[in-house]
């Protein structure tokens, strides 16, 4: 997953719970760069309408609410849905969700997102809805 994300321009690796990596030419560098990063992550979440509760619900079948609620904004928030469209952001989203984020299509309940993929994903993200998690997902999923 890491040397997937490694190209020119990156240089702030987020590792989940397990930290960050911040490159530089120098250390003087290096350190106002976690400065920079531990300032934006310091910074409140974008706000957020809340989930389509009613909606999630007619779309579940045998998914479920994730365990909270502010898991929906990424289904939510478009430059977080953008972000998740665009591949695992750490090692722990692939070790728990899997590789990527699943976005339903406009229309979608979960039985179509399942067909489409030929699997059931751990969660299915549902813009402008929320989120859903598989039945059986385990508590680090969510």
């Amino acid at each position: 997953v890491i040397a997937a994300k490694l190209r020119p321009g990156v240089d702030v690796l987020i590792l989940g719970n397990h930290g960050l990596v911040v490159a530089a030419e120098t250390v003087s560098e290096a350190e106002a760069l976690l400065h920079l990063v531990r300032s934006l992550l310091a910074r409140p979440a974008r706000a957020t309408a809340p989930p389509d509760i009613a909606a999630l619900t007619a779309l579940a079948g045998d998914y479920r609410l994730p365990a909270d609620v502010e898991a929906h904004a990424v289904a939510l928030d478009s430059e977080s849905l953008d972000m998740a469209e665009g591949g695992s952001l750490y090692p722990d989203h692939v070790i728990f969700l899997g590789q990527g984020s699943v976005v339903a299509r406009p229309g979608e309940n979960v039985a179509g997102v399942t067909a489409r993929l030929g699997a059931a994903p751990v969660a299915i993200l549902f813009p402008g809805a929320g989120v859903l998690m598989r039945g059986d997902a385990g508590a680090g999923a969510d």
